[in-house]
């Protein structure tokens, strides 16, 4: 699996950025996880699979979850 984060999200403001991206994002491209079920499916195997980190939430982590829920990150 690829990580597609370049920086690690620190702070809330940082956090909603990214969040504005993703959505301006989705208005232009289709992703693979289309609907809201299989979006939250993507989070879900992305946190099993590499979420080491779960057990201490952060700006970060929620960050790359919701970069996993993309679902463009070719879970094996």
């Amino acid at each position: 699996m690829r990580d597609i984060m370049h920086k690690p999200i620190a702070t809330k403001e940082e956090l909603l950025a990214l969040m504005f991206k993703l959505m301006d994002e989705a208005d232009a491209v289709v992703w693979p996880s289309d609907t809201p079920y299989s979006f939250i499916q993507q989070m879900a195997a992305w946190l099993e699979k590499e979420g080491s980190n779960a057990n201490q939430p952060s700006w970060d982590l929620f960050a790359r979850m919701l970069e996993a829920g993309r679902g463009d990150e070719g879970l094996d």
